[in-house]
């Protein structure tokens, strides 16, 4: 449960850019969209573009985000469409 991250957001070091970090290296890892993870997350797609305008999260959804993303770190993303590739 949130092993990552948990220490910053209990001790309330959570911030931004260190939340964004935690997400690319997620996105990096698992391959999935950006849009995926902030939509099933926290039912918002635009999140993650939010908080890369340098856009902030309360708390609440910082851990709903934190927690999501340890419960599914072995999903894998399915890669570029066929149709973005051909392009």
């Amino acid at each position: 449960m949130t092993d990552g991250l948990w220490p910053f957001i209990t001790e309330g070091m959570l911030d931004a850019p260190t939340l964004l970090s935690q997400i690319e290296s997620f996105l990096s890892e698992t391959g999935i969209q950006p849009s995926t993870l902030g939509r099933q997350a926290v039912n918002d797609g635009k999140l993650i573009e939010r908080l890369r305008d340098g856009g902030t999260v309360t708390l609440e959804t910082a851990t709903r985000i934190v927690e999501w993303m340890d419960a599914n770190r072995d999903i894998k993303g399915r890669g570029p469409r066929k149709d973005a590739e051909a392009a």
